[in-house]
């Protein structure tokens, strides 16, 4: 599976929107992405999961089981602060880019981070 940053995006945009007080499952379904292949969907969820940026519930169904997000983590909701701002949104596509998308979510975050306090230093 390649990593897809504008899926990952778009999830935790999703999660932000529909998390609620209740922690429960949100399902692609739910979350707007009927359309996106449900093993891909549900492993950039793991990819958020093991990254910190949400919280999973794990789901049984009569076929499989797999992880369904619940809600945006504190870093979560940092990160998707920080990459709704396209200037640094851009940089870390570049930059994504050119590594072959060989950069882990766990670097993307401090460096959406980095990009943020440097953009503020320049207000």
């Amino acid at each position: 599976m390649k990593r897809d940053l504008e899926l990952i995006r778009n999830i935790l945009i999703a999660v932000k929107m529909h998390q609620n007080q209740f922690d429960l499952p949100l399902l692609k379904e739910i979350l707007g992405f009927s359309a996106i292949d449900t093993e891909t969907f549900y492993q950039h969820v793991f990819l958020l999961s093991e990254a910190g940026l949400v919280t999973t519930k794990k789901v049984h169904n009569d076929l499989e089981d797999f992880l369904a997000p619940t809600h945006l983590t504190i870093s979560g909701c940092g990160f998707l602060e920080n990459i709704q701002i396209e200037k640094i949104w851009s940089r870390l596509l570049v930059l994504d880019s050119k590594e072959n998308s060989s950069l882990g979510l766990i670097l993307l975050v401090p460096l959406a981070n980095f990009y943020s306090k440097e953009l503020k230093s320049l207000i």
